[in-house]
């Protein structure tokens, strides 16, 4: 389950000083990101880190954040490592109703795990309320949409300024929750691609996989759909050649869903029956849902 460390004191470091202590540390290894924990919790209460950025924001908008391929709730801060790097995550109320679908924008109420891992820290307000889940031990889920698991009781806790939270790659499952005011976390992310972990969003009332959270690799996927669309031959074949040859197996799931808008069903299932992975074998039944609603999640 997600660590939680509480400190005291109010101690603080630059972000070049938390960089040259992450950089001593074996970034692949959970229990010694884990370690940076004070760290992490000493830079957050840097209190001119936030003014500086905003400032960095009002006085030169036109360069500001123009390489954040993230929502506009996450602002990339700082570089850490090639493979790591820390930002912020604005957390708020929800103020203006289902129409400016805020949970979305927020994350809030979506059970999901990370490819990566994630250290964070409650830096203002408040902070958000997360129920966090693990699977069961001894579960390996094939990874197919509907597929049943079986979580663990919620782990209920707050981002509270002082605290610290270790999301393991893969492991924990949590659901944010609408913070009371507006808070703001502190985040060092590490990229744990090398170790294949799949995102995926959970039922939790029903205990099944409920869909697939975009990342790096899946970003195609929304041209996965214009290109359906489109029903070009020259677009078909690059969708063939992904859904047969991309090492992602979401990837190649959602390519042949797209070619399954195309061409004939049945062809497209006897394909992904020779597929290598159990997850897209087990998929067939999405082809026959249809594409038009097709979103990486799901």
């Amino acid at each position: 389950m997600a660590i939680i460390i509480d400190g005291i004191g109010n101690e603080s470091i630059s972000i070049e000083e938390f960089t040259e202590r992450a950089r001593q540390v074996d970034l692949d290894d959970e229990d010694a990101i884990l370690t940076l924990a004070p760290d992490l919790r000493k830079l957050a209460q840097n209190k001119s880190l936030l003014r500086d950025f905003i400032q960095d924001g009002l006085t030169d908008f036109s360069n500001f954040q123009r390489d954040n391929v993230y929502s506009s709730q996450s602002y990339i801060l700082s570089g850490v490592t090639d493979l790591s790097f820390l930002r912020f995550a604005v957390w708020a109320p929800l103020n203006f109703g289902e129409q400016l679908d805020e949970n979305n924008f927020y994350s809030y109420d979506t059970a999901h795990n990370h490819d990566f891992s994630l250290l964070t820290a409650g830096m203002l307000g408040s902070g958000y309320t997360t129920s966090i889940y693990q699977l069961e031990e001894g579960q390996d889920p094939v990874g197919y949409v509907g597929e049943d698991i079986r979580l663990t009781e919620a782990q209920v806790v707050q981002l509270s300024p002082g605290r610290v939270i270790l999301y393991e790659a893969g492991k924990d499952i949590h659901i944010q929750h609408p913070a009371a005011d507006l808070s703001i976390s502190l985040n060092l992310i590490v990229d744990q691609t090398e170790k294949h972990t799949r995102q995926f969003y959970y039922d939790v009332k029903n205990q099944k996989i409920a869909g697939y959270v975009a990342n790096r690799r899946m970003k195609r996927g929304a041209l996965f759909r214009y290109a359906s669309i489109l029903n070009d031959p020259e677009c078909n074949e690059t969708l063939q050649e992904i859904a047969k040859e991309h090492p992602c197996d979401s990837t190649r799931l959602y390519a042949f869903r797209a070619l399954a808008a195309c061409k004939d069903n049945e062809a497209i299932k006897e394909d992904m029956l020779r597929d290598q992975s159990a997850m897209v074998r087990a998929s067939l039944g999405l082809i026959d849902t249809g594409f038009s609603k097709l979103n990486i999640w799901g």
